[in-house]
Formats: structure tokens, sequence, C-alpha cells
């Protein structure tokens, strides 16, 4: 999902190491400012589409727990729950989730969670089994953390760790009736995100 993999990955550590170092409050969910339009000239005349991608696509919370182990090798760090969806029709795409919880283990009945919501809209085209995207905007934010140590939440201050999770191009995908497998880039090569086919 990265170009500058490392970059990401550093910012996201940075960001986690902060929220930790920052002591308890807690932040309002909110996305700010609005996506552009779609503009269907973005998609040249000569671009090809593979109608395989066209439809709906749901990363499982398994597969993105997954994804996010290998792209982020923190110690402690999950996906507990929720879903990245990727939608793409005539061109066009949509890609983000409504809200995955991203945990992070502090120790015996300690945790770190946050809910992550991000939506970023485009255009696509695929070339030589190489899907292409062309980013038109993203709204992203990781809504809220909030800590728990003994089964009492405890506010954790400041706006929460931003990032993008969209993919950079070109990547190779494979795609079958029911399941879509994108190389992302990531920080020591390719990581796959494999998503299922909404029926």
């Amino acid at each position: 999902m990265f170009g500058g993999g490392g970059l990401k990955r550093l910012t996201i550590v940075c960001g986690v190491a902060a929220v930790l170092l920052s002591g308890c409050s807690l932040s309002e969910a909110s996305i700010s400012g609005t996506l552009p339009g779609y503009d269907a000239t973005i998609l040249q005349e000569s671009a090809s589409l593979d109608p395989c991608l066209e439809g709906s696509w749901t990363m499982l919370t398994h597969d993105l727990d997954i994804f996010m182990a290998t792209l982020v090798p923190a110690p402690g760090l999950r996906v507990a729950n929720g879903s990245v969806s990727l939608s793409m029709s005539e061109g066009m795409y949509e890609y983000g989730s409504d809200g995955f919880a991203i945990r992070i283990d502090l120790g015996p009945d300690s945790y770190l969670e946050g809910a992550a919501v991000f939506l970023t809209t485009g255009s696509y085209s695929t070339d030589d089994g190489k899907l292409n995207l062309v980013d038109n905007g993203t709204q992203k934010q990781i809504t809220e953390w909030k800590g728990c140590k003994g089964g009492t939440y405890v506010p954790v201050p400041g706006g929460g760790v931003e990032f993008s999770m969209l993919p950079s191009g070109p990547m190779g995908y494979e795609c079958g009736p029911e399941v879509l497998v994108l190389q992302s880039p990531g920080p020591t090569g390719n990581v796959p995100m494999v998503f299922t086919r909404e029926l």
C-alpha cells in the first residue's frame, strides 16, 4: 500500500512512541475537509481496465492483521477488529475504512487502542499485469487513542497517529472470482494485500 514504505513505517512508529510518552487525555473522532469529486478526464482514453477488478472488495480483519504485522513489525501491535474496503468501477476507485482497531499490547491487562478511519478516491488503470492508481484526494486519521489497564479505559492525549494506507503503483496483482491480491511495496519488499470479493 505504500511508496516510501520505510518512511511511513518510521512515521507510524515515531507517532506511536509520541503517544505512549505523552500522558492521558482523549482526542475527538473527526476527519476534516472534503474529498474532490471524481474527474473522469483523468483516465486516459488509451488506459486499459481489467474487468476482473470491477466490484467491491474487503480486506478482512485476519488479513489486515497479517498485512500490518508485516508492514510494521512492532512488538505487540495487531489489528483487533474491523476491515478495509476497495471498490473499483469504470476506472474509478474508493479505498478506505470506516474504522478498524489497532491494538498495541503494553503488558499484562494493559494495551493502547486506536480506531483508524480513512478514505481515498481516484482513478485506476491496468497495464502489463500491473495496477496503477491515481490519488484524487485522501482524508486520513486515526480518530482516537485510548489506553486500557486492568479493565479501565484511560484517555490518551493528542490527535493520534496519522497515516495513509494508499497503495502506490504500479503494483502487481492477481485477480480471481473471489480473491484479489495486490503486491504493495513495503520496507523490505512487496507485501501481499489479500481482499475478498463482496457479494
